[in-house]
């Protein structure tokens, strides 16, 4: 079997690890230049963790027989794609199902197999979201001009020109007496937003998501509701903790960064940790508190801790990408159906899962050919309908 040098498999497992120095990552980077070309490294989903290995072994082992090291004023490619590629070389995403990395000028030139009965593209989502005011009057965000768009007591509502929504206080001292105003801000399918409340908070939603928070933070808390999946930057105050009602699933925090998902046709609420210090309840029960990096798992009757989740998965949404490891197909269509704005029909039983990176900024039918790549499952598009089912190799397929 060709040999895959020992020092770039540790390396890469150092640079996942977070472990690496700055000349080690260089090493690494100029190393996968040596070897990497345009074409998508595609594993088999009925492959077997050996079979992959070999096959990989013997494309890297081939390519290094026949090119030098490129120019050091090479570009570097970006750190997703190297992470990507480190974690397959030192067998952390090689796996018996399927595995794709995405290579935009390579998947251009191959031909589409997803087929789309209708001849209207399915775009991605975008920048839309309603704001409901307090006295029920809606602004359509996406469409609304730039400057002030709404005045509520003290408070007025400002669309900026990269077209976040900002909460300011005029000058007046706010106190715990002020009518609390009630706004809510809606992501439909197809859509997502950030918005900044009265006490610099930032919240970014996803698609078919929403916030309801008072305008202003008058008394002794800070407490907004939501559903779906969001992301924030609280705040630093103190004196006034600010909470997250979702579900039957309470956050309490007094400054981080944090990110909740709680789609109901998820099946539980996830709160992840990323910076600072979050306390998280069910039902008003006992607290379990989370560290940096950490994430409470809400199901219907219990409430535990994963104290190692993927980061990058979590955070994908925000970051503009798919990223799946080891992603059940049925949590795939339901985050695509969600982007997209479409209705994921399954015409067959299938158990797939997958692992791989995407962005969510293709035209749907792109975005379906790549995962059929896997030759795990095939798609049809019909109006806003994707239909899915099993791929049977030998089957002669109708594109369209």
């Amino acid at each position: 079997m060709p040999y895959l040098p020992k020092h770039i498999a540790t390396l890469s497992s150092k640079f996942l690890d977070k472990k690496a120095t700055e000349k080690e990552k260089k090493i690494l980077e100029d190393w996968y230049l040596s070897y990497a070309d345009e074409q998508e490294l595609v594993i088999r989903s009925k492959e077997t963790t050996e079979s992959v290995e070999a096959r990989l072994r013997e494309r890297i082992s081939a390519t290094l027989s026949e090119n030098k090291i490129q120019n050091r004023n090479t570009p570097v490619r970006s750190m997703n794609r190297l992470t990507m590629v480190a974690a397959a070389i030192g067998g952390l995403l090689i796996l018996a199902t399927s595995y794709f990395i995405y290579n935009k000028n390579a998947s251009e030139n191959k031909p589409l197999i997803a087929q789309n009965i209708s001849d209207a593209p399915i775009k991605p989502g975008k920048n839309t979201a309603i704001l409901t005011l307090a006295d029920g009057s809606k602004i359509a965000l996406d469409s609304s001009g730039n400057g002030a768009i709404g005045q509520q007591g003290a408070v007025q509502i400002k669309k900026l020109s990269n077209g976040e929504i900002v909460y300011s206080i005029n000058d007046k001292t706010i106190d715990e007496n002020d009518e609390a105003f009630y706004n809510t801000i809606t992501t439909p399918r197809g859509g997502k937003y950030n918005i900044k409340l009265s006490d610099g908070t930032i919240v970014w939603l996803n698609a078919a998501s929403s916030v309801r928070f008072p305008v202003i933070f008058a008394g002794k808390k800070r407490e907004i509701t939501s559903t779906g999946e969001i992301y924030l930057e609280v705040a630093h105050i103190p004196s006034k903790p600010f909470i997250v009602h979702t579900g039957n699933n309470d956050i309490t925090v007094l400054g981080t960064h944090f990110n909740v998902n709680g789609y109901t046709d998820e099946g539980e609420i996830r709160t992840t940790l990323i910076e600072g210090k979050v306390a998280v309840s069910q039902n008003g029960g006992a607290q379990k508190y989370l560290r940096p990096g950490q994430q409470s798992i809400n199901g219907e009757k219990s409430l535990s801790i994963n104290f190692s989740p993927d980061l990058e998965e979590v955070m994908a949404w925000k970051e503009g990408k798919f990223f799946f490891r080891s992603t059940s197909l049925k949590q795939i269509t339901r985050q695509i159906s969600r982007w997209y704005d479409v209705d994921i029909v399954y015409d067959e039983k299938l158990s797939t899962s997958l692992t791989g990176q995407l962005t969510r900024n293709d035209d749907i039918k792109k975005l379906l050919h790549l995962l059929e790549l896997t030759d795990a499952v095939r798609f049809t598009i019909k109006n806003r309908t994707v239909h899915v089912r099993k791929h049977r190799p030998g089957k002669r397929e109708n594109n369209k």
